[in-house]
């Protein structure tokens, strides 16, 4: 399970989804259903981020069975895949729903989601709530060493403020996640094409 999340981190998904795939079976062999239900929602994760066409049904699957075994960790991994799906599908407010479901803070599971969720809120109009959890995103990132989790800070600062320079500072300090990393190169281009149009009207 560590080695799958980890490969995730690190955008190497068909690595991840091969350990997943395998701590799953090992587990199910074992007679262990807490593990490979754990291990069901990273995969389920992992085809929500490639976009797998049953990345849905595997991540509701998931859900059901992690709801009622309670395990918050299976449970965060297809909510997550959930959110995902319909952040990219366009369904901004269901997706921070799904976001905002995995838990409150300061529980590590809900507080590494709050980057999606701060997108989330911010395409749906919600930039009050935005502010709100960029802020508490901030504050526990505030201590770690870690680039990534400071470049996500600064993404989350640039949603909800439109600076561009937070922009700048979250590319330059993305290291590990080739995914994140595009992610923020998506939106800060976004950003500057809204900013050319402000531009384009204000000369007429």
């Amino acid at each position: 399970e560590y080695q799958a999340t980890d490969e995730i981190t690190r955008g190497r998904f068909g690595l991840a989804e091969a350990y997943a795939q395998e701590g799953s079976q090992f587990a199910a062999e074992a007679g262990q259903p807490n593990t490979a239900c754990r291990h069901q929602g990273l995969l389920a994760l992992c085809a929500a981020i490639r976009s797998h066409a049953d990345a849905g049904d595997l991540a509701k699957a998931v859900l059901a069975e992690a709801s009622a075994r309670r395990l918050p960790d299976a449970m965060a991994y297809a909510r997550r895949a959930l959110g995902l799906l319909e952040l990219a599908a366009g369904r901004h407010s269901e997706a921070a729903r799904h976001f905002e479901a995995i838990g409150e803070p300061p529980s590590d599971l809900a507080m590494t989601v709050l980057p999606d969720l701060v997108e989330a809120l911010v395409r749906a109009g919600e930039q009050e709530r935005a502010a709100e959890a960029a802020a508490g995103f901030a504050t526990w990132t505030e201590h770690t060493v870690a680039p990534e989790l400071h470049a996500l800070t600064a993404r989350c600062r640039a949603l909800v403020s439109s600076n561009t320079d937070h922009y700048t500072e979250s590319l330059q300090l993305h290291t590990d996640s080739p995914l994140e990393s595009a992610r923020t190169e998506l939106l800060f281009g976004e950003h500057l094409r809204r900013e050319r149009r402000r531009s384009a009207k204000r000369r007429f």
